[in-house]
């Protein structure tokens, strides 16, 4: 969901696999993205803001974290963009939190386009869920500080 003033406006959903098949809009796979993207927009950040931040975009995203058993293992991660020009994201299974740099790539892989976020200048790979890489990118660039103040939309 995204919010400008009172306005609500949907976002176009993005699947972790480009191999699935299209959503129709009375599908199955969309009642369930728009259950997460609910569930999502109704959790209090608050705990992880400093005082007087915002959310501007929140949303899932997958992490490679080596292989177990000869398979890719993933951890879930909460992508977080705040009106503090802040880019971090929560751990679904620990809630630690990890800073990462305000910059953003979207970079294809043998997996298909992910987004490439930076944590000390170290490029880290991750699958968008919710949103896609190019959201996240122009929500990072257009959140960098500059001189003159723009209008500020939260996605969830």
């Amino acid at each position: 969901m995204v919010w400008e003033g009172s306005a609500l406006i949907q976002p176009r959903p993005s699947l972790a696999r480009a191999s699935l098949s299209p959503i129709h809009s009375n599908s199955p796979e969309q009642a369930i993205i728009e259950a997460a993207t609910r569930a999502i927009g109704q959790i209090d950040w608050g705990r992880f803001l400093r005082p007087g931040e915002g959310v501007l975009m929140v949303g899932p995203v997958l992490k490679r974290a080596g292989k177990v058993a000869g398979l890719a293992k993933l951890n879930t991660k909460q992508l977080l963009l705040t009106s503090q020009h802040r880019l971090f994201y929560v751990d679904a299974a620990t809630f630690g939190v990890q800073e990462l740099g305000l910059r953003a790539e979207e970079v294809a892989d043998k997996a298909g386009v992910l987004l490439q976020i930076y944590k000390n200048g170290q490029a880290s790979k991750v699958q968008c869920v919710l949103h896609s890489a190019r959201q996240w990118v122009e929500a990072v660039a257009s959140a960098v500080p500059t001189p003159a103040t723009t209008s500020r939309r939260v996605i969830f």
